[in-house]
């Protein structure tokens, strides 16, 4: 909890600092503007980290204390999430949700690398063993998950507390019969959480997406209305009927569309030449 508690307030200091630039980068739509939003998250991240490493150093009594951490920040019909530990971050649409991040634990890394299976992840007294954290290294490295949003959707964030022990099965079915009520969700994921006995502290945040009409309501700004759900829906659909992604998941589909760039061809226009130097793989659909 201390940990928490002196890597959010380094966090928010870090980007109170960065608002100018950050007020800038959340308008923005293009593809290099989501880049530059990566950076200067890391550079907040890693704020977060050296604070908490600095306290250990400052008091014995805080040797070895660390954090999980997500952010997110929506800008222009898009949700950029840094993501450090096991904390989650789900998306809620069309009637699904889908896990976007992944567990930085030992168990995790070696099913990845081949060296154990499912498991021996999970009956290993080394699985749960976290590979990253704030706190945990000098350097922080955040995954970056940029995921497109559309009227309709819900993002979750939840900690370890209930991450860890409520089943993801159960997640999903809490956050699809909640059915965008933000308070419902919240409340039902920490009873949820509760009744599975959680040891851990529980924290849920719901965010529903509503159009640009309700968001001008509530609170006028300069950020555009999300696209539309069913034409999002469309786009990964279309995707994942692709031969080369057919056994591709929606998280994988998430993180091809977010280096993808779409473009729609005229009769007759050349695709490439022959000879013609390529930096890159075309898809036709």
């Amino acid at each position: 909890a201390t940990a928490a508690k002196i890597a959010s307030s380094a966090l928010r200091e870090a980007l109170r600092a960065q608002k100018p630039s950050l007020d800038a980068l959340i308008t923005q739509k293009s593809q290099e503007s989501r880049e530059e939003l990566k950076t200067l998250l890391q550079s907040a991240i890693q704020a977060a980290n050296e604070a908490v490493l600095q306290a250990a150093l400052n008091d014995k009594g805080l040797a070895g204390m660390a954090s999980t951490m997500e952010v997110v920040v929506l800008t222009v019909g898009h949700a950029m999430i840094g993501h450090v530990g096991d904390s989650r971050s789900f998306i809620v649409r069309g009637g699904d949700a889908h896990l976007l991040t992944e567990d930085h634990r030992v168990g995790i890394e070696m099913v990845k690398q081949g060296a154990w299976t499912p498991e021996v992840a999970a009956a290993s007294p080394f699985g749960r063993t976290l590979t990253r954290a704030i706190g945990l290294s000098p350097y922080a490295r955040a995954d970056f998950i940029d995921v497109e949003i559309a009227h309709g959707d819900t993002l979750v964030v939840c900690s370890d507390g209930i991450g860890e022990t409520v089943p993801s099965k159960e997640i999903f079915q809490i956050l699809n019969s909640a059915k965008g009520n933000v308070e419902v969700a919240c409340a039902q994921l920490v009873s949820a959480a509760m009744a599975h006995k959680a040891k851990d502290n529980l924290t849920a945040i719901v965010i529903s997406v509503e159009s640009g009409a309700n968001q001008q309501q509530q609170k006028p700004g300069p950020i555009e209305a999300p696209p539309d759900q069913a034409d999002l829906l469309k786009k990964f659909n279309l995707v994942g009927k692709v031969p080369l992604f057919r056994y591709a998941g929606f998280s994988d589909i998430n993180r091809l569309l977010s280096i993808a760039h779409g473009k729609i061809l005229r009769k007759g226009e050349a695709i490439f030449k022959d000879g013609a130097h390529a930096d890159s793989m075309l898809v036709l659909i």
